[in-house]
């Protein structure tokens, strides 16, 4: 039996002896996104998650034998991530009062700084008559017969806090019997959906204390059985039991043999069959805004002959998917093929101009330099770069215009480097400097554009009228609105 969701918002079972799906439930919330369904040891289970019409996420169990679902948390508080342990005689599941600032999918409410949020570890006894694990004591309470009762009758009042401090848990599994993980997201200042990170604790259900068991990890999944748990570090994998926390790089997979065999021309032939078939389904409007997407795929496949790379495909994609006429629809992404390594180009966030066989800065542009994002090379302290001064000499080479000027920054990003500047192309009055070149000045260029508005904005209105920009109403704009 699996259990899957669609874009429609429902929750799916579908029996591999039986040829029709079953519906489970369905949402009503737009930002839905996944149940947090989980299996119950006997498979006669499935607890999931569910936003009601408030938008607070409420534990429901479906009955494989009913057919029918029964809330068993109020909705007055979010709770998510429901897991059976292993026995079958409890739910745990986290409960959340969510506070501060929170990203919102379909609103206006942005994460600007920290959030300040927490999740609690919650347990249900499942039938009245089996006692709360506080109460047990150091024994593990056993379900001889491996059936799972469940007693709806006051059922929530049954529920308690574990004694454990908030965290902000984000999920948990159930490990082998007495056991669970539990995933805390890990909020660094300044930090970004980019560079977030998890910590992952093994929590024993008797002494209820956390013992940290792997950190600093981007994803994890414990096998059914609990016995082993595999979590991902950034580009490395790894398999480890979960009797214990693992060693540093105990376990790690090594993928580097691991090969797979594709055509392409037969892989972009079905990427542009399914770019079309997600349209169909999933898009809000089943008219797909009056297009006919049978006729575009048939005419689009025309230039796929044509195409030798997958950015040519990607190409053909976004042209195929111009014709809905939709914001924020476009593909990107694939198989982009690596020529070997790549020497990345330091830039010194300023122009310059060839003259007299040299180059001569024209511009250094302003930026913050609080901040290394948009800390502008040339004008930190010690270093005191001026327009009309001339580049002379990088590492000990000397520069002159018979070379592309940033052929000499060639493998300097994000490392000291020496800069001989002056005010003559002869080298007289020059001065030797360290500085610490960009890879790239983009977003200092921005900014200094920026505080030119600001202060034009501010001279013409005496102070009066305030200058305002944003950039772009993801996370990166919101914090450089801050700035």
């Amino acid at each position: 039996k699996l259990v899957f969701t669609g874009k429609h918002l429902g929750l799916w079972l579908f029996d591999t002896k039986g040829n029709r799906p079953q519906k489970i439930d369905v949402s009503t919330y737009a930002g839905q996104g996944d149940f947090d369904s989980s299996w119950s040891p006997d498979s006669k289970w499935i607890a999931y998650k569910k936003y009601l019409k408030n938008r607070i996420s409420a534990i429901f169990l479906f009955s494989l034998e009913t057919g029918k679902s029964t809330r068993v948390t109020s909705g007055m508080l979010n709770c998510f991530s429901p897991v059976f342990d292993k026995n079958g005689l409890y739910l745990y599941f986290l409960k959340a009062n969510w506070a501060g600032a929170q990203w919102d999918v379909f609103g206006m409410s942005y994460l600007l700084v920290d959030m300040d949020w927490a999740s609690n570890l919650y347990v249900l006894p499942l039938s009245s008559k089996t006692p709360s694990p506080a109460l047990v004591g150091e024994k593990i309470t056993n379900n001889a017969t491996g059936d799972i009762t469940v007693d709806f009758t006051n059922i929530e009042e049954r529920s308690f806090k574990l004694p454990i401090p908030e965290r902000i848990f984000m999920r948990i599994a159930p490990g082998t019997v007495g056991t669970l993980f539990a995933y805390e997201q890990i909020l660094p200042r300044g930090f970004t959906r980019n560079n977030l990170s998890y910590d992952l604790y093994k929590i024993n259900t008797v002494d209820m204390k956390p013992q940290m068991f792997v950190s600093d990890i981007n994803s994890f999944t414990v096998s059914a059985d609990g016995r082993h748990v595999l979590y991902r570090e950034r580009q490395t994998r790894a398999i480890v039991s979960t009797e214990s926390a693992p060693a540093k790089n105990e376990k790690k997979l090594d993928l580097s043999k691991l090969e797979i065999t594709v055509n392409p021309i037969q892989e972009w032939r079905h990427i542009l069959a399914d770019t079309c078939r997600i349209q169909k389904h999933y898009l809000y409007d089943a008219n797909t805004h009056g297009q006919d997407l049978d006729m575009l795929e048939e005419h689009y496949a025309a230039y796929l002959p044509n195409v030798v790379t997958r950015r040519g495909l990607t190409f053909v994609l976004n042209e195929l998917l111009s014709h809905i006429s939709i914001s924020h629809m476009g593909t990107g992404g694939g198989d982009a093929l690596s020529s070997g390594r790549r020497d990345r180009v330091g830039v010194l966030g300023a122009n310059v101009e060839i003259a007299h066989n040299r180059y001569r800065i024209t511009k250094i542009f302003r930026g913050d330099n609080s901040r290394e994002l948009t800390a502008s090379p040339l004008t930190l302290s010690g270093v005191n770069g001026k327009v009309g001064e001339y580049v002379l000499a990088v590492n000990g080479n000397e520069i002159t215009a018979d070379k592309n000027f940033y052929s000499y920054f060639i493998g300097t990003p994000g490392k000291p480097t020496k800069l001989k500047i002056g005010p003559s192309p002869d080298g007289t009055g020059a001065r030797e400097v360290t500085i610490v070149p960009m890879a790239g000045d983009n977003t200092l260029r921005r900014l200094d554009w920026v505080h030119k508005r600001r202060d034009m904005v501010n001279k013409l209105s005496g102070g009066r009228l305030a200058y305002i920009y944003i950039p772009n109403f993801g996370s990166s704009g919101m914090q450089m609105f801050t700035w």
